[in-house]
């Protein structure tokens, strides 16, 4: 069943000043980029000196959710600098919790999460802007010869999670910038915990991957291999 529009914003503004709250409650004066703020206002939900600071999606996916698919969830991440540090991906659907600390592994609900070596179906996900770029889109041509599979976005976060288990064997997306840093709310956690599984980013022609606005391409080793 779809919900309607209106009843699905109130939703993410509401569930992102719960976690705004709860963040600031529990750290003290940190920065927080959140996406519903940042689209309304253009600027950070809160801002404040200091390394440490939050990305927050509310509500990632918020077209599934309009639509009644379950390709939907929360994203919140601890970042320090240029990086996330800690990353949590709630999937309401079906209460899998995806959790990951830099240099401590990812986990979901509760279970140690490491990637298999390589995915069995050879699906990619596929951001909007990626099939839009040239560098992107030539790279994605030559996968389809490879009888790879193309399925939309829908939910950065949850995809990335998707990576972390190996039911997915790629992601592309184009990332933009919002205020100086990368639009990340929806990446940020999901990319800490596909990483922290064994699922490695690297940018479209084969070097590493660092913040920054720009192509982004994650998956498992014959992925990398075949894209490169």
């Amino acid at each position: 069943m779809s919900a309607e529009p209106s009843r699905v914003a109130e939703v993410e503004r509401r569930l992102e000043s719960e976690i705004v709250a709860l963040i600031l409650r529990h750290f003290g004066p940190v920065t927080v980029l959140a996406e519903e703020h940042y689209a309304l206002h253009g600027d950070y939900a809160h801002k404040a000196s200091g390394d440490l600071w939050f990305a927050v999606d509310p509500l990632d996916g918020s077209k599934s959710y309009k639509a009644g698919r379950d390709t939907y969830a929360v994203s919140v991440a601890a970042c320090r600098g240029t990086e996330p540090v800690f990353g949590v991906v709630y999937r309401p659907s079906s209460g899998a919790l995806y959790v990951a600390e830099k240099g401590g592994g990812a986990s979901v609900s509760g279970r140690p999460l490491t990637a298999p070596i390589e995915a069995e179906r050879r699906l990619i996900a596929v951001g909007n802007g990626a099939v839009l770029s040239p560098q992107s889109n030539f790279a994605l041509e030559n996968l389809l010869l490879l009888s790879y599979e193309l399925e939309h976005m829908a939910c950065t976060s949850l995809k990335l999670c998707f990576l972390a288990e190996g039911t997915r064997a790629g992601f592309i997306k184009l990332l933009g910038s919002a205020g100086g840093l990368p639009r990340v709310w929806g990446l940020a956690a999901g990319q800490l915990i596909s990483t922290e599984a064994g699922v490695k980013p690297a940018r479209l022609d084969g070097g590493s991957w660092h913040w920054g606005a720009g192509a982004i391409a994650v998956g498992d080793q014959r992925f990398h291999e075949e894209l490169f």
